[in-house]
């Protein structure tokens, strides 16, 4: 719904945008009449580069924000994953885990089993 709307009312503003962009080429042309077209063409560059800089600089925006969500959102994604595997093998924090097999926990077992 926010997205329409923002939509809308930046479809209004660019239609206005547009309105008084024709209106100053065309007062810019009435007073160089002997404007080649190059010259023309560059300020009709130049106007319209000004008339979408406010869409372009929203839509960057946007695609920001959407790149920081979508990165916190995988951060924490990980995170709920390690917090889920941890719980899973009976680990409530890192003091309690140790490996189970190995070299160094078959030495410590047959100490162990000696006494």
């Amino acid at each position: 719904m926010e997205r329409k709307l923002s939509q809308k009312r930046s479809q209004g503003e660019l239609e206005e945008s547009a309105g008084e962009m024709h209106e100053r080429l065309w007062s810019w042309r009435s007073e160089r009449p002997e404007a080649s077209f190059d010259e023309i063409m560059e300020r009709v560059r130049q106007e319209r580069e000004a008339m979408m800089r406010p869409f372009v600089e929203e839509s960057a925006d946007r695609l920001l924000r959407a790149a920081r969500i979508a990165r916190h959102s995988l951060l924490y994604s990980s995170m709920t994953v390690s917090s889920r595997t941890l719980c899973r093998h009976g680990a409530s924090d890192a003091r309690s885990r140790r490996p189970t097999h190995g070299p160094s926990t078959q030495a410590a077992d047959a100490r162990t089993s000696r006494h």
